[in-house]
């Protein structure tokens, strides 16, 4: 065989063992592969970082629900076009302000929450040990305010699903600021008119002060629950001020009463409480 034959014969093989990848490569399989592969994955760890940084604070980490609604369908229902929309405008009358984000970033932010209703999605990782966390929960009282599974008092917010409804910096920000943590929604999920537990100093006419937090309010009347849990229903035309507290609460800050290592252990602890329906690893 001379080098002309020899040559155009390895060029033939070449060709022939080439074409079956090419052919693969123009498939719609191999496509959905390849965008199912690291890239795609790339693209929803962007998506996952934009959300967490935009909206996990008002929706939680999975889109679950928080002080706001739960959207974890909302690219189903509304359709991409209706979330881009909300994202870039706003929603007038609520806490839903417009964000200044790109394209590309509310793109990846839609893409994320489209993943979540399709596999299980690791919890953001925490510092602490949730076992010394449990521990440091039950030695410093706070079942005196709070409810876990029925166990506890009711001054403060139920944490038997906190977990599923805040992230660990907002858990964290709680414990060492809580005049400036404080929630919209019940522990229901249902979304509040107010802030909720909202401190107000009612003074009435003939001179006595009512202090509490906010239970209902109407035109003419407020319902304050003072510290020790009891209820005062005072109508506004027999006060003589009313006024709000700004970062006044009755949860103590723990910034000086807690070590570094017990804060992320209560925070790891408080993260490990979840919705019975979230079955995410939070290991």
């Amino acid at each position: 065989m001379s080098a002309i034959q020899s040559l155009a014969v390895a060029i033939l093989i070449l060709i022939l063992c080439g074409l079956p990848q090419s052919l693969l490569a123009a498939s719609p399989n191999f496509k959905q592969q390849q965008q199912a592969g690291p890239g795609a994955q790339a693209d929803l760890d962007v998506g996952r970082q934009a959300y967490v940084a935009n909206c996990s604070r008002c929706h939680g980490l999975y889109a679950t629900g928080g002080d706001g609604p739960n959207i974890q369908r909302a690219p189903i229902t509304l359709g991409n076009d209706g979330v881009i929309k909300i994202i870039k405008d706003g929603v007038p009358g609520t806490m839903m302000t417009a964000f200044n984000l790109d394209d590309a970033q509310i793109a990846a932010i839609i893409a994320y929450i489209r993943s979540l209703g399709r596999r299980n999605e690791p919890a953001m990782p925490t510092r602490g040990d949730k076992l010394k966390g449990q521990a440091v929960y039950d030695g410093n009282g706070c079942s005196g305010c709070h409810t876990i599974d029925g166990q506890g008092g009711s001054l403060g917010p139920e944490l038997t699903q906190i977990g599923s409804l805040r992230q660990p910096d907002m858990l964290r920000q709680t414990l060492l600021d809580p005049g400036n943590a404080l929630p919209t929604t019940r522990p229901n999920r249902d979304r509040g008119k107010w802030l909720l537990y909202t401190i107000f100093r009612a003074v009435q006419k003939d001179g006595r002060v009512v202090e509490g937090m906010r239970v209902s309010e109407s035109t003419f009347a407020i319902v304050l629950e003072d510290a020790k849990g009891n209820f005062h229903s005072l109508s506004k035309a027999n006060l003589r001020s009313l006024e709000k507290e700004p970062g006044k609460t009755y949860m103590p800050s723990f910034k000086d009463t807690l070590s570094a290592a017990q804060v992320d252990d209560i925070v790891a602890y408080l993260s490990s409480l979840r919705d019975s329906s979230d079955l995410r690893n939070t290991q």
